[in-house]
């Protein structure tokens, strides 16, 4: 069944086309984020496109009771200008190849207000939340999908990336820790101990428990953590010193960066250079990658950090060092701090406005 029917009909009149389904109504700055989606049950592929009618104080009675602020065969719709504080009531009217309107109640309604969305706030932005109680900064990396050909749909969100690198935080016993075990002979991430610290101990297929600390993830902000997006991350696989020709996945909401992600290539990587960083090894691009330890305050304290990238090596990854150089002659049992990526809603609102240090929060 084509997702939208644009045939002009023939002979006869087309059957009355079923409802539109999943109408929603996000809120941005001032306006309205109007999604649906086609039919399901559209067996003749009846189905063209949808007016949308806007009201305010009840919701539109048919088709002309109200603004028409829409009308045509795109599956999202935003509307501006709206006054901050009214309440909009909007109706969905699918239709036919005649313009015959299907009159099923399908409604969605919001409040508008003076916000910012995550995908308005461009790389290089910083927001601010709590991690472990303590106000963190994280840098906005990428917004959308960086490359369709090699992550899937749930990539495509606001990617935000700490400025600190954690060194000490209390799912760590004595400082920082390892990507993995030493003696397991291969390198994969999705089964690390690494990515077990950051998301969850089931993720751990290794035997030496003591290598898989609490989740990083359950000392974010409960408030982040709603709004990131479980992503499909990919990553390559070593087994002893071969590198699999296979892309694998792990279904993640933090995950470490690879070495294509932050601006340098290796057949060991998998991925897509994000905005933010720069390609190559010269220093612009260097001092992008590097990493301040985030339990010093007295003065900036650069610091190793891991990669999610196996290496060619025996039971060896990648890391970037404290000078934004990229080695991959890293022991999976060395340690290194942890900096990782996450991908946010691109619905996800925060206050028109940076507080006093220039960053951005949550809407409240």
């Amino acid at each position: 069944m084509p997702l939208i029917n644009h045939a002009g009909g023939g002979g006869g009149t087309p059957q009355l086309c079923p409802q539109v389904e999943n109408f929603i109504a996000q809120p941005g700055n001032l306006e309205a984020v109007l999604l649906w989606q086609a039919p399901d049950s559209d067996e003749d592929s009846s189905f063209v496109g949808v007016r949308i009618v806007r009201k305010v104080g009840s919701t539109p009675t048919g088709l002309s009771d109200g603004t028409v602020v829409y009308e045509g065969t795109a599956l999202t719709y935003t509307d501006t200008g709206l006054t901050a504080g009214t309440t909009y009531y909007y109706r969905a009217f699918a239709y036919n190849a005649k313009k015959k309107y299907q009159t099923a109640m399908c409604t969605a309604k919001l409040t508008a207000i003076v916000c910012l969305r995550a995908d308005d706030l461009p790389v290089g932005t910083l927001i601010k939340f709590n991690v472990d109680s303590k106000p963190m900064d994280f840098i906005v990396v990428h917004q959308g999908n960086p490359d369709p050909a090699v992550y899937d749909d749930t990539a495509d969100g606001t990617w935000i990336l700490p400025k600190l690198a954690w060194y000490k935080i209390a799912f760590y016993k004595d400082g920082n820790t390892s990507w993995d075990d030493s003696e397991r002979g291969y390198a994969d991430y999705g089964g690390s101990a690494l990515n077990a610290s950051l998301n969850s101990r089931d993720l751990y297929t290794g035997t030496n428990t003591s290598w898989v600390y609490n989740p990083l993830i359950t000392y974010y902000d409960p408030v982040a953590v709603e709004h990131m997006r479980t992503v499909n991350v990919p990553y390559r696989r070593v087994n002893n010193t071969t590198l699999d020709a296979n892309i694998y996945t792990t279904a993640v909401k933090l995950f470490q960066p690879t070495a294509k992600e932050i601006g340098v290539t290796t057949k060991y990587s998998a991925g897509a250079k994000l905005d933010y960083f720069i390609s190559g090894t010269g220093a612009s691009a260097k001092q992008k990658r590097i990493a301040i330890r985030n339990d010093v305050t007295t003065a900036e304290y650069a610091i190793s950090w891991h990669l999610r990238d196996p290496s060619g090596e025996l039971n060896c990854s990648y890391y970037v060092e404290d000078d934004g150089t990229i080695n991959g002659t890293n022991s999976v049992q060395n340690a290194h701090a942890v900096r990782p990526l996450s991908v946010l809603n691109f619905s996800t609102l925060f206050n028109s406005n940076p507080d006093a240090s220039g960053r951005y929060t949550f809407y409240t």
